[in-house]
């Protein structure tokens, strides 16, 4: 068996973590939890959408290990799970730029060739 296919329960748990991060206001709440630990009013108030939303979105990320949940009386607090989490929607946000700059040196490129055509 190769080593590669030994890494498939891997890949499956790593898939359900990346489908978790496929929408941007889950993004945007694990950029909130960079900072500190938040209540969901205070969720509410940043994200401006409905306490309902903002419950579904945490529970996804909960559900996936990435955010952890704790009650303190009435209020509910949101926090990073680790802070590899932070890293690694930053190295995402990094691929995302170079793949950015990729492109517009590959306009560039175009460009430059176009205007020699004439």
């Amino acid at each position: 068996m190769s080593k590669v296919r030994d890494l498939r329960p891997i890949f499956e748990v790593q898939a359900a973590i990346c489908q978790s991060l496929g929408h941007p206001v889950r993004l945007e709440i694990l950029e909130h939890l960079s900072e500190d630990e938040l209540s969901n009013q205070e969720l509410i108030e940043l994200l401006e959408i409905p306490k309902a939303n903002v419950s579904l979105h945490v529970n996804v990320l909960k559900k996936s290990g990435l955010v952890e949940v704790r009650k303190e009386g009435v209020n509910i607090f949101v926090s990073l799970a680790m802070p590899k989490v932070k890293q690694a929607c930053a190295l995402v946000r990094s691929i995302i730029e170079e793949q950015a700059k990729m492109e517009r040196n590959h306009q560039t490129k175009i460009e430059n060739l176009l205007k020699r055509a004439k």
